[in-house]
């Protein structure tokens, strides 16, 4: 069941009510209302740029490279200030490792 307080469109909606009954390990969604919504009902959620920090973690693929393809090709976008959360978060993990 989702917060009655909250309109989320047709797509988030599906998504958070599919991980709910599958008990979904992870939940991809981007859009914050969605997220925050998901996070009051207690699922794990990461967006699409928290799959392509794992991934560069992972040596899977290269931040900046992805991060410039999904920008310039795509409808995705993302602040500078968000950008540099994110590498900061990449450099304290590598830091620990």
């Amino acid at each position: 069941m989702l917060p009655g307080d909250v309109v989320l469109d047709v797509g988030e909606t599906a998504a958070i009510r599919l991980a709910q009954a599958v008990q979904a390990d992870l939940l991809l969604l981007d859009e914050r209302r969605g997220r925050m919504v998901a996070a009051r009902l207690d699922l794990a959620v990461t967006g699409t740029l928290g799959v392509v920090i794992e991934a560069a973690m992972r040596n899977l693929t290269d931040f900046d490279l992805t991060l410039d393809l999904l920008m310039t090709r795509t409808n995705f976008r993302v602040s500078e200030a968000v950008i540099a959360a994110a590498r900061a978060h990449m450099d304290s993990k590598r830091a620990r490792s």
